[in-house]
């Protein structure tokens, strides 16, 4: 479970916590909403795709410019003596990710608890 902190850690490091790509995020859908409000919505729409397309890459230059990396290393940390090794951490990680840890976009649940309660509202279960 330290190789899960020490992802955790370095992602919160590389990505200034995420800052950059919400301040981006919004500042996409902002310029997409006020196009379709004032102009067309077709345009708006075009712009929330290319907006869309530029959100992670114009993120990573904010942290690249306030002092951050911009990217992940966890893996490369950890040390890996095999393929078959990497393989096994990083399946790890996917099953920790997918089945343990609580997202709170999913009203702190992880993605599969998540995914598994909106089958239940809508009959798909």
């Amino acid at each position: 479970m330290d190789s899960f902190k020490q992802a955790q850690q370095d992602m919160n490091k590389a990505y200034f916590y995420g800052v950059p790509g919400i301040i981006c995020s919004g500042t996409v859908w902002l310029v997409a909403g006020l196009i379709a409000f004032f102009y067309q919505a077709n345009a708006g729409i075009g712009t929330l795709i290319f907006g869309g397309m530029v959100i992670f890459p114009l993120s990573v230059l904010i942290c690249k410019l306030l002092g951050y990396s911009g990217k992940l290393n966890w893996l490369l940390k950890v040390p890996q003596p095999t393929r078959e090794q990497m393989k096994s951490d990083v399946a790890e990680y996917m099953k920790y990710y997918n089945l343990e840890r609580l997202h709170s976009a999913n009203n702190d649940q992880s993605p599969v608890e998540c995914e598994n309660s909106l089958r239940k509202v809508s009959g798909w279960s």
